[in-house]
């Protein structure tokens, strides 16, 4: 018998903080998550596992990023109710003065593109794409995991399937021979369509999670086509995966449109 069993990723929301999203571009209201390595049989996991870290996910933009809780937070707040203000206050009082310096320079590309030098430029072209790649990474690390289209394919190739299977039964000879070669065409079709919806399950997380953050990030810094294609070769340059599952022109013209007025 073959035993499927290992570490497997848990997260636990402990509560909200406020800190400085890059994507945003803002102070927002975060999500504290603890992140723990568990044990697990087939993928049924034993508690909460060793910690690992904690990560912040923004409440407006989904970004996740890295933290040291214990050196930023002097609290985490359970009431969604409380305001952005309240939230700073009570979670990260000096949150302000931390950033002062990111605050500043994000009035200033908020005033005007040319703020900036060329190397500058670059840097915060990059950046979201920096920040957004471990998501990606992720979700090509669970690459078994399957998303709504790949889920009906296999629900539909099951259902179906054993519905042919069992029906034949009430037949003889070519009949049932028909039926259960019916079944089995319909099986490998609908296998293989889940396995492609699997394959494409990269993509269609990025335009479903990720594409409209990226673009509203990128949106103040005011990128050319030309722009936009040395971020994507410099993506592929450094290896990262959000260089090749987004598709360069899919985002220009989300950008384009964005820039001229119209939502991403």
């Amino acid at each position: 018998m073959f035993i499927v069993w290992g570490k497997k990723r848990v997260e636990r929301k402990l509560g909200r903080v406020a800190d400085f999203c890059p994507i945003c571009r803002d102070v927002r209201a975060f999500q504290l998550i603890r992140v723990g390595l568990a044990g697990h049989i087939y993928y049924v996991s034993f508690g909460e596992g060793k910690l690992a870290g904690h990560l912040i996910r923004c409440e407006q933009c989904g970004v996740e990023l890295g933290v040291d809780a214990n050196a930023h937070y002097t609290h985490f707040e359970q009431d969604r109710r409380v305001e952005l203000e309240a939230l700073i206050r009570n979670t990260f009082p000096n949150l302000r003065e931390a950033y002062a310096t990111r605050l500043e320079i994000e009035a200033r590309i908020k005033r005007t593109r040319s703020a900036f030098s060329g190397d500058d430029y670059k840097r915060y072209l990059m950046e979201p794409f920096a920040l957004l790649n471990p998501q990606i990474e992720r979700r090509y690390a669970n690459s078994t995991q399957m998303d709504k289209e790949s889920g009906i394919g296999c629900l539909a190739t099951i259902l179906i399937g054993a519905l042919l299977f069992f029906g034949s039964m009430r037949f003889n000879g070519p009949t049932q021979d028909k039926i259960l070669l019916s079944a089995l065409l319909f099986v490998g079709l609908g296998t293989t369509y889940t396995f492609i919806q699997m394959h494409l399950g990269p993509g269609g997380f990025f335009r479903a999670k990720l594409l409209v953050p990226l673009v509203q990030c990128l949106k103040p810094v005011q990128p050319t086509r030309d722009d936009l294609a040395d971020c994507f070769e410099r993506c592929k340059t450094l290896g990262l995966r959000i260089g090749k599952v987004a598709k360069q022109e899919e985002v220009w013209s989300r950008l384009e449109r964005s820039m001229a007025g119209f939502d991403p």
